[in-house]
Order: structure tokens, then sequence, then C-alpha cells
């Protein structure tokens, strides 16, 4: 079987491999022989020889197909973070996306809120959730070291990390034991310390594994709601407590506002590690039960 998968991006972008590339080499096991094109790439006579087409979340401009369509969505699209669309991208958008979802066989969506959208234009909605390689994502061994409290992600959301300088710069100026870590391809506009950690400098999944908690900073609007954030499952799978933090509501799940909640969270009798171990152990059981 010959399938092309249109994707938004390549091999590095997160999206693109947790979505399409990661499943590549289990389905060439399986004698399927899959195509990647990037949405820049592609036009209706690259795909007349292939018998399947995946379309992870291209909102070009939808076209007819001979062949079967699968649309594949992680993210609420129609809608965008930070400055709204003007009205008339607004359209385009929406209109590009109903169109895709409406010609396809089968729309996957990766969470519940996504696939209540997608129901509004398709009886064929699959909710197909964010997946990680549990041979690679668990728990270290053993972690050394200060405590550690870090976040993992790309530079376009540091604009949602950064207003967590001055919540962490108190908690620093009580514990300075605490070290404070980031890894991505460009620093954060802060003034305290911490620690950089270059994309590509080490693995990613050694930076989170040296994690005592992880951050999750999110606001509270339409576009998060969408979200299915691989980072909260790659935290969670490596037994690393999550700090989940929706800046709009000044809401937080272990309330890094306050220094105290979050020192108590990552020190106090070694609790972080219990229930670190404890998550990752949920994570296993249920993509044992999936598998």
């Amino acid at each position: 079987m010959q399938i092309a998968a249109i994707t938004v991006g390549d091999q590095s972008s997160p999206s693109s491999y947790y979505r399409i590339y990661q499943y590549l080499p289990l389905l060439n096991e399986q004698g399927i022989d899959v195509t990647c094109f990037r949405k820049e790439e592609i036009t209706p006579n690259k795909l007349k020889r292939f018998d399947l087409i995946i379309n992870q979340k291209s909102l070009i401009p939808h076209f007819p197909l001979e062949m079967p369509l699968l649309f594949d969505f992680d993210d609420a699209i129609w809608t965008r973070q930070g400055k709204p669309y003007s009205w008339i991208t607004k359209w385009r958008v929406q209109r590009r996306l109903k169109g895709w979802i409406a010609q396809s066989r089968a729309t996957l969506a990766a969470n519940d809120f996504l696939a209540g959208y997608a129901n509004k234009i398709s009886k064929n909605v699959i909710q197909l959730p964010m997946a990680l390689d549990l041979s690679r994502w668990h728990p270290a061994v053993e972690k050394k070291g200060a405590i550690r409290i870090g976040w993992s992600g790309h530079p376009v959301n540091l604009a949602l990390l950064e207003p967590l300088e001055e919540p962490l710069k108190k908690l620093i100026e009580k514990h300075p034991h605490i070290e404070i870590a980031i890894h991505s391809g460009k620093r954060p506009n802060w003034s305290i310390p911490y620690s950089y950690v270059p994309f590509g400098s080490v693995d990613e999944v050694q930076f989170v594994q040296s994690l005592t908690a992880g951050l999750l900073p999110l606001k509270d609007c339409e576009f998060s709601l969408g979200k299915s954030p691989i980072k909260e499952l790659q935290y969670l799978a490596c037994g690393v407590p999550v700090v989940k933090c929706f800046h709009d509501l000044e809401r937080f799940l272990f309330e890094p506002h306050d220094p105290e909640k979050l020192r108590s969270m990552v020190e106090e009798n070694h609790c972080h590690k219990k229930v670190g171990l404890k998550l990752a152990s949920i994570i296993e059981h249920y993509a044992q039960k999936e598998a």
C-alpha cells in the first residue's frame, strides 16, 4: 500500500514527528510505504499514484481527490495564539479547514475538544491521542544534583514562559539551591539566573529526565483548549510532576506565584519522586492497555 502524507514540517517539527514520522517504521513493517511531502511541495499530480492521502493539518487550498483522504489535526487551527486573525484570514482558514474535514473519509483528532469541532462537519471522526515511545521516555534510574525546575520547548512558546520570571525570581531568592533550566532554540528574555541548554546540545529525553518539576505555561483560551501538549506527556512519562500555569486566570496546578507552595512540592519529603513515579506508572499502564 502506498500512502502520501502532507505534513506541516519535517522530522524536527514536533507536531509532524509525533503525528506522522514516528509511525513510519511501524507502518513499513506492515508493508505500508509512506512518502512525506511538505505542504509547500504538494500538487494534485504528485498524489495520483498513491492509494491513500493523509493531510496533517495543512490548510492548503483543498482540491478534489480520487483516492481516500484522512485529515489529521492536533491543534485548534481555526484560531491562533496571540493576535487574532483578521476577519478575511479567519474566513479563509475556517473555509479551508471545513473543506478538508468534509472531503475526508475520516478525520483524526488529537483530543475531545478538537473532535467536538470536527463532529459538527463530519460524521466520521476518530479520536487519536498523542503518543510517545516509552522505550525512550521513562524515568531516570537515579536523579542526582540540585533540585531542578525546567522547561523544554520551541522558541515560539517563549512568550508563554517569560511571564513566569517574577514568581521564579521570588523562589530562587529565598531558595538559591533550586536551579532553573531551559531547553530551547532561543534564550528567554529573563534577568534571573538560569541554565540554558540549546537544542541539539543534549538529548531531549535526558534533559527532561533531569528535572524535578516541569513547567507547562498555557493561556486560558480556545487555542490552548485545542492543544494536546506532548510536553506534558514527556514530563509524566519520565516521572516529572507538571507545574501547569494558566496566565489569564492566575490559576496554577501547583501555584508557582506562591513560591513556598512550589518549593514544598519539589522539596519536602522528596514527595516529587513519589508523585513522579506514580504518574509514570499511570502513563505506562494506559499505554499497555491501548496497545
